[in-house]
């Protein structure tokens, strides 16, 4: 039985005549807007500090796969009406930087709703990310423009997927008893095939996928291997790779039996096999080891 299943500051040239004064008046021109500008900058560096960001400090990504960023922020209360669809989602690894030179630019369908303060970012190919610290920025067609330079989150990359959380993680159950065992795994790439399949939000805004097998524990079930596998799909094209982790059930009647056949028709000349299966008070499985002998007597 089996269970299967990512300050731009431009200087313009001009041609003035250089009379008496001007080129100390040109001096004075080009100084004061160096100032405004760098005030205006520190104003916004100032007005971001009094807004928060919560994101995961690390992120470890399936190289070649997809990758979730979970994200929320958010601003003081007079910049509420601030939050419109004009607003844009941009990430770097650079705390410095703007919509025009930053190296993420995801587009609306991969965020969140920012306008509810969701920048949860969704990348489909981990490969547009390096091995690096990203910063988030917020841009809208209005006052409100901030780079959130408080929190980052480093993004690491793995060859091997993460592991798989099968729940319980141990099997011992009397027969007759119903079963749900929960296989789960970290989202949005996996995917545990044809059986049933829920999508679960951490509290840290992480993506679970779960599957769930039930069944009722019979005898059949003692000592056979249970696993779940989940596939992680590249996007990149390199080839799939899979996650397993498994369980072995230990199914008891609770007491003393034994179930077989009671009739078995034989070929004389020919081997046979006794289907066999026995049980044993819960008090005396602890003495069920290697040392153990079976023997047949004719009654």
């Amino acid at each position: 039985m089996k269970l299967v299943r990512i300050l731009n500051i431009i200087f313009v040239e001009e041609k003035i005549p250089q009379e008496k004064g001007e080129g100390f008046s040109l001096s004075l021109k080009m100084a004061g807007t160096l100032t405004f500008l760098l005030i205006s900058s520190l104003l916004q560096g100032a007005l971001c500090e009094t807004f928060n960001i919560n994101m995961p400090q690390n992120i470890n990504v399936l190289r070649g796969s997809c990758v979730t960023i979970p994200c929320s922020f958010d601003v003081e209360n007079k910049f509420e009406d601030n939050l419109d669809d004009t607003c844009k989602a941009y990430w770097s690894d650079s705390p410095s930087f703007n919509s025009e030179n930053a190296k993420l630019k995801p587009t609306k369908d991969m965020t969140g709703d920012l306008t509810k303060k969701d920048c949860t970012t969704t990348f489909n190919n981990a490969s547009l990310l390096q091995r690096s610290k990203y910063y988030f920025r917020l841009e809208c067609n209005n006052a409100l423009k901030c780079t959130f330079t408080q929190v980052g989150v480093d993004i690491s990359f793995i060859d091997v997927p993460p592991s798989l959380t099968l729940t319980p993680s141990t099997l011992e159950v009397e027969e007759g008893t119903s079963v749900s065992l929960t296989c789960s795994a970290p989202a949005p790439s996996a995917n545990l095939g044809q059986s049933q399949e829920t999508l679960q939000e951490n509290q840290d805004k992480t993506k679970v996928k779960t599957s769930v097998m039930s069944f009722t524990a019979s005898h059949l079930h003692h000592g056979n291997k249970i696993s779940c596998t989940a596939v992680y799909q590249k996007q990149d094209g390199s080839p799939d790779v899979t996650a397993e982790t498994s369980l072995t059930p230990d199914i008891s009647s609770g007491t003393w039996g034994i179930k077989m056949p009671q009739n078995i028709n034989v070929v004389s000349g020919t081997c046979v096999t006794i289907p066999c299966f026995f049980d044993v008070a819960r008090n005396h499985k602890i003495n069920l080891d290697h040392t153990c002998e079976a023997y047949w007597v004719q009654l």
